[in-house]
């Protein structure tokens, strides 16, 4: 899902404000997608966006979800147009090409716009999504204007959990918390890091 992608990229930053904006354009399976947030870093390097084998920096923190380096290009491949502007330049992706202005900066933050494929009925998934989310602590995240609910968790406890580590990805073991949160309309989900993976059967 493109909107789980662009709030992970946000999530794993400093930010504290994330603003999604979405609008379906009338005829065609198309959507204008809006997503800006105030991090004080920014996009560090824009050449992530569309290199594929790129090195994340997020790879060691096993409190960021980005190891892979991947939800750039992935949230790229579903866009007509696109375009990043952020603290070191801007990139647009369009008919003609990939076209780089890194003068054009700002002074905190990303601003990510693009027209994306959308048909109706992606439309209201998009819509349906985002408010899935559990927002990270300090977050504030708005969709067209509205602010998400901020969930509290019912219960949390401390389990070890496989998981893979490192360049080669050896496996390990590591403790981690683990939240447990009221159903959203009676419809359990199991996340990873507030956003939503594979709904479950239970309440």
């Amino acid at each position: 899902m493109v909107g789980g992608e662009l709030y992970q990229n946000v999530r794993d930053t400093n930010a504290t404000k994330c603003d999604f904006t979405i609008e379906k354009i009338e005829g065609r399976p198309q959507a204008r997608l809006v997503v800006e947030d105030n991090d004080p870093v920014g996009f560090v390097d824009l050449t992530h966006a569309y290199k594929v084998f790129a090195p994340s920096a997020k790879k060691e923190d096993p409190e960021k979800a980005g190891r892979f380096n991947l939800g750039e290009k992935y949230v790229l491949s579903m866009c007509y147009t696109a375009k990043i502007e952020t603290t070191s330049g801007t990139i647009e992706f369009n008919d003609e090409g990939r076209f780089n202005y890194p003068k054009r900066k700002r002074a905190v933050g990303t601003r990510f716009e693009a027209i994306i494929r959308c048909t109706g009925e992606q439309y209201q998934q998009f819509l349906e999504f985002i408010p899935k989310l559990i927002v990270r602590p300090g977050l504030t995240v708005t969709l067209n204007g509205k602010n998400l609910p901020i969930r509290e968790p019912i219960k949390t406890f401390n389990e070890p959990l496989r998981t893979e580590i490192g360049e080669d990805l050896r496996p390990s073991i590591r403790k981690t918390d683990i939240e447990v949160y009221e159903a959203v309309n009676g419809t359990g989900i199991l996340y990873e890091l507030g956003i939503p993976v594979v709904e479950t059967e239970d309440k």
